[in-house]
């Protein structure tokens, strides 16, 4: 049975902010990581810190964002996955970072 965000919101209080911004929705399966990282980044805007830190495409060595801001110290490279099924509770093997 596939678990869907609705079923999922009482538990998690991200999903309906998350589903429900408009800049997010056009990033697709990279819309989570990004809500994540622009929140413990305390991000603003968004679509910029995309532009300039979302490097998702077949080739990127499984980093899908890299943001260094050298002025303030940080550093940050993530990998994410966003299933289909949002009960699913890891990312195929490739995914995962060993």
């Amino acid at each position: 049975m596939v678990t869907t965000p609705q079923q999922l919101t009482k538990t998690y209080s991200f999903i309906d902010p998350l589903l429900a911004d408009p800049v997010l929705s056009t990033y697709g399966p990279n819309a989570l990581p990004l809500f994540a990282v622009a929140l413990h980044l305390d991000v603003d805007d968004v679509a910029s810190f995309a532009t300039e830190s979302l490097t998702d495409h077949p080739a990127d060595k499984k980093a899908d964002i890299i943001y260094i801001n050298e002025a303030e110290g940080v550093a940050c490279v993530a990998q994410g996955y966003t299933g289909l099924d949002w009960g699913k509770q890891e990312a195929p093997a490739k995914k995962r970072v060993i």
